[in-house]
């Protein structure tokens, strides 16, 4: 016997398959990681009306068809295996007509087996044509090529990491100033197919040097230890922070695209305080994320280990540094110093190692 179920059955669909490819998130974080996207109260709703047009793809193709126009009806005639090639001579062959005559050392000295030479001015041109082209494959924010180009739902393009880093300074379009949906929208964000393909078409080994590019700036990025200038530290102790300045935000970010996320804590210059005590700070852990709709973060960290700066610097705004680990006991001394203000002298750290008991006691 059959049981019906009181609910009509459900239609079945066929899986949807993804988008090729789609832009990563803030950050490119491995699997299983802790870090949670928070989203909106609302649903985002559809700001792209039906007779939006895509404005970078409206130059193209606006592009495409004033070259077609110039060109004339050989236009789609643009392959090396589409052009005329010169046939070998064949001895019941007639003498070349008079009109030809004018081209007969061109064809002396073109071998049987290559194309002829194409007209200079379609040569012209196409190169008119590439260069434009180029052109409107430029991202508006970093004049480079786009790379994993995304529209906006004012139906401009830019590069996915360039339109992040703009969020964190203001919430409207760079181009337009049309108010932006937040920066949740931009998470996981498809990419524009069309421009992508076309990117991919016209200019693959420029966009595989792009690419490169960007993947090694990421790189050098994560060399020097980041800095968090904000508060003391301990190690061992949780610290929760709420990130909300656009250069912290893009320094959470390359944190998080590493394979153990986590950034130096230091306390700032103050009045009364020797400069001493920012030489000092405690490498803090990321354990979880809680990245807001509109671009904030709440970051819980763990101290880790004490460290002290020995060269530093500025990357896009937030300090960069290069540091070393500390030992334990001079860790006791230094803390207690740096909250007094005062500079560690050396005997204090002769003395300690000196007088450090042996850990295979």
């Amino acid at each position: 016997m059959r049981l019906l179920s009181s609910s009509p059955p459900q239609p079945r669909h066929p899986p949807l398959r993804p988008l090729r490819p789609t832009a990563p998130r803030p950050s490119a974080h491995p699997p299983g990681s802790p870090i949670r996207y928070l989203q909106g109260q609302q649903p985002l709703p559809l700001l792209v009306s039906s007779a939006a047009r895509d404005v970078t793809l409206s130059k193209i193709l606006d592009l495409v068809a004033r070259t077609r126009l110039r060109l004339g009806p050989d236009a789609d005639e643009d392959e090396d295996e589409d052009r005329p090639r010169k046939r070998r001579r064949q001895e019941e062959e007639p003498d070349l007509l008079a009109h030809l005559a004018s081209q007969a050392a061109l064809q002396r000295t073109i071998p049987p087996d290559d194309p002829l030479p194409s007209n200079p001015r379609r040569d012209t041109i196409l190169a008119e044509f590439d260069k434009e082209l180029c052109q409107e494959l430029t991202c508006d924010i970093c004049s480079n090529l786009f790379y994993q180009p995304v529209t906006t739902p004012c139906q401009h393009t830019f590069c996915s990491k360039c339109i992040q880093r703009s969020l964190d300074h203001q919430p409207t379009c760079p181009l337009c100033r049309e108010e932006l949906p937040g920066y949740s929208y931009f998470q996981d964000h498809p990419l524009n197919e069309a421009i992508y393909s076309i990117l991919l078409k016209a200019c693959p080994e420029s966009y595989a040097a792009r690419k490169a590019a960007i993947e090694q700036e990421e790189r050098d990025a994560q060399l020097d230890t980041p800095i968090f200038v904000c508060t003391l530290a301990f190690p061992g102790v949780p610290l929760n922070m709420h990130i909300f300045e656009p250069r912290y935000r893009l320094m959470l970010r390359r944190c998080l695209g590493s394979s153990c996320p986590s950034f130096g804590m230091t306390l700032p210059p103050q009045a009364g305080i020797a400069s001493y005590a920012s030489d000092y700070g405690t490498m803090c852990e990321i354990h979880k994320v809680e990245m807001l709709p509109d671009g904030r973060s709440i970051v819980y960290t763990v101290g880790s280990y004490r460290f002290r700066i020995l060269a530093r610097g500025s990357l896009d705004g937030y300090t960069v540094a290069k540091i070393e680990r500390t030992p334990v006991a001079f860790n006791i001394i230094s803390l207690a110093l740096v909250v007094s203000g005062k500079r560690p002298k050396s005997r204090y750290r002769t003395l300690t190692i000196k007088n450090l008991p042996s850990t295979n006691s």
